[in-house]
């Protein structure tokens, strides 16, 4: 779900920063999606950016994992996020913030970066190495999780879903 805290304004104003980058919004908003719809008209950045609506099935996400390079998560605020493993465990590499355990899984330099909440300007920094480097190929040779790691991410979290529930 696509949420005010999770900083998509945050990214969309980083990706402004870059000359070649291109973003895939993939998700159902939660709210209203035209100050997104327009901030992104605002840079014009409409060729660069593509908005994917609605709600993702997890039998789609292996095509979505594999049709990307790298997974952004520009939180501003929250206490955790499943994507950045979810992301690892597809051999993608990951920028998150330092918001909570949005991170959990991605260390700076090894198989993504992590940078500061709320920060444009940390997080245009971030991408721009990634766009004008190859820092994006050491990253993916190190973005897949153990075969135990990768078994053990479903249940882990169906685990924490239930004993939030209960």
């Amino acid at each position: 779900a696509i949420r005010d805290y999770k900083g998509l304004d945050v990214l969309i104003d980083a990706l402004a920063k870059t000359s070649r980058m291109k973003l895939v919004v993939a998700g159902e908003f939660w709210g209203d999606k035209e100050p997104y719809v327009e901030q992104i008209r605002n840079l014009k950045l409409e060729s660069r950016v593509e908005i994917r609506e609605g709600y993702v099935p997890e039998s789609e996400f292996d095509v979505l994992f594999s049709s990307t390079s790298l997974a952004v998560l520009p939180y501003k605020s929250g206490t955790g996020s499943f994507t950045a493993k979810l992301a690892l465990s597809h051999g993608v590499p990951v920028i998150a913030t330092d918001s909570g355990a949005v991170a959990d899984g991605v260390v700076s330099g090894h198989n993504g970066a992590v940078v500061r909440a709320g920060s444009a300007t940390d997080l245009a920094a971030a991408l721009v190495m990634v766009e004008n480097s190859n820092t994006l190929s050491k990253w993916a040779k190190n973005a897949g999780l153990s075969q135990d790691e990768n078994e053990n991410l479903w249940s882990a979290y169906c685990a924490i879903v239930l004993e939030s529930i209960e």
